[in-house]
Parts: structure tokens; C-alpha cells; sequence
């Protein structure tokens, strides 16, 4: 009977091991400056045979995600040298190659795919096709962005995470226009901006209290809606006008403070 104790306990607190350290099997952790944020994530990132670091030297105006309904971690940041620099934990997860002015990016791993870019030029947009997306997007790319469109019932969670104190995580950004179509969710969070312009197409928007907007524009077309995620809190949405469709539209869901101007057609 003691044996057959001992033999559980040892069972249970190596269970209890592998799921609070799970670098344990070779999982790597990464840390908000893009790199392995402990010991053992460092050690498993240095015996590891794939390339960390790769160069694209053709410049693109356009970025397309291709998720197969994959889960996808992007980091695009603000470069300084003339080509685009890529950092992925295994490259081997992922196809990358630039056609016709756009950068297609597919994951090829079904648990998912972790790439940090460092873009030097100007971006116009980036499309997100059938991904569920974590994304962290620098300002200063955001700032000359057209528009980011999500399709084929992809997810976004756009936030913004500081990783130096020189980071300008308050840095007011002029205008971002949101297509969201085909079951499609994007959720946006941290960032400042003084109009965002949102056009949903069956499709959902929902923002944290941590997102400052001084005017959204959202108009409504099929079973779409906008809301907090926190809709009991106050919000730092100043004007938010509503148009087009509204039957799935709730105004109590739109957070305290927000000033609501439901626009008729």
C-alpha cells in the first residue's frame, strides 16, 4: 500500500511539474522583448537546429495571413535597416514568400505559429484569412496602415505591449479603417487613436476600457454588432456613431462615458 502511495505521489507532482513548467518538454516560453523569457526556454532555443532569424529582402505593401483556423501570434515592429528582418521559434511552421507587392505568411502547424517582423517601410494593410490571431502592431506602422481586414471567421486581438520604457504605448494614431466580414471577430485594446472607421459585414468589434478612441465609426451590415468587453466599466470611447443594420446592436452594451450617436439611413 505504501508502495503503490509512492508511486502516485511521484505520478502527481510530475503532472504538476509539466503543467506549471512545460518548458520541461521542450516548449519554449517567449518574452515581450521577443526572445526566450527563461533558463529552460533558453536552453531548448540554443539546442535547436532550426534558423531563428531570417532576412526578406524584397519589399511589400501588403501582409495576408493564412491560418487554416490556426492559432497565430504576430508581432510586427518598426525596423531600422533596409530589408525586413524575421524571427520565428521554428521556421519550419511556417511559409513565408512575397508575390505581386504582398507578403503571404501560412502556418503550417496546427498548433499554432509564433513570427516578429521588423518592417522598415510602410505598410498599406494586412488581411487575416481563416486565423485566430494575437497581434501586437508598432504605432508607427499603424499610423500609415489603410486598413486591416479579417475574413473567413477569423479572430484578432489587437493590443499593443510595451517592452522598453522608450516605448510610446499612448502615441496618438491619426485613423484606422477595420473590415470585418464572414463570422469574422476583432477584439481591440491598449492603443490611442483619434478616429477609427469600421465597416462589419457579419461580423463582431469589441474593445477593452483600455483602448482611447476620440470617434469610432461603425456601420452595420448582416448579423454584426460592437461592444465593451467590459460593458459595466467605463470605457474611453468618446463618440461612437452607429449606422446600417442595428437589430443586433445593444446600446447598454457599449460601456460607461461613451457618447452614442445612432445614425438613421
Amino acid at each position: 500500500m505504501k508502495t503503490s502511495n509512492s508511486i502516485f505521489a511521484s505520478i502527481l507532482v510530475l503532472i504538476l511539474l509539466v503543467v506549471c513548467v512545460p518548458q520541461l518538454l521542450g516548449l519554449i516560453k517567449v518574452g515581450p522583448d521577443d526572445k526566450p523569457a527563461d533558463f529552460l526556454s533558453r536552453f531548448w532555443f540554443n539546442q535547436s537546429d532550426q534558423k531563428k532569424q531570417e532576412t526578406i529582402s524584397e519589399e511589400f505593401s501588403h501582409i495576408q495571413l493564412n491560418g487554416d483556423g490556426r492559432p497565430f501570434s504576430l508581432i510586427l515592429n518598426k525596423g531600422t535597416s533596409g530589408s525586413t528582418n524575421a524571427f520565428a521559434v521554428a521556421f519550419k511552421d511556417l511559409k513565408m514568400n512575397v508575390e505581386n507587392d504582398t507578403l503571404f505568411i501560412t502556418s503550417l502547424n496546427e498548433r499554432g505559429s509564433y513570427v516578429s517582423l521588423d518592417i522598415a517601410h510602410k505598410l498599406s494593410d494586412v488581411t487575416i484569412k481563416h486565423a485566430n490571431v494575437s497581434a501586437v502592431i508598432a504605432p508607427e506602422l499603424l499610423d500609415s496602415m489603410r486598413r486591416l481586414n479579417l475574413l473567413g471567421q477569423s479572430e484578432l486581438f489587437l493590443t499593443h505591449a510595451a517592452s522598453r520604457e522608450t516605448d510610446t504605448i499612448q502615441k496618438s494614431i491619426p485613423k484606422l479603417a477595420i473590415f470585418v466580414s464572414e463570422q469574422s471577430k476583432a477584439f481591440l485594446m491598449d492603443y490611442n487613436f483619434k478616429q477609427v472607421d469600421v465597416d462589419l459585414h457579419d461580423g463582431l468589434l469589441r474593445y477593452s476600457p483600455s483602448l482611447k478612441v476620440d470617434t469610432m465609426n461603425v456601420k452595420l451590415a448582416g448579423k454584426s454588432a460592437v461592444s465593451s468587453t467590459q460593458y459595466d466599466d467605463n470605457n474611453q470611447i468618446q463618440v461612437l456613431k452607429v449606422s446600417g443594420n442595428k437589430e443586433y446592436f445593444h446600446k447598454e452594451l457599449i460601456g460607461g462615458q461613451v457618447r452614442l450617436n445612432l445614425i438613421s439611413e
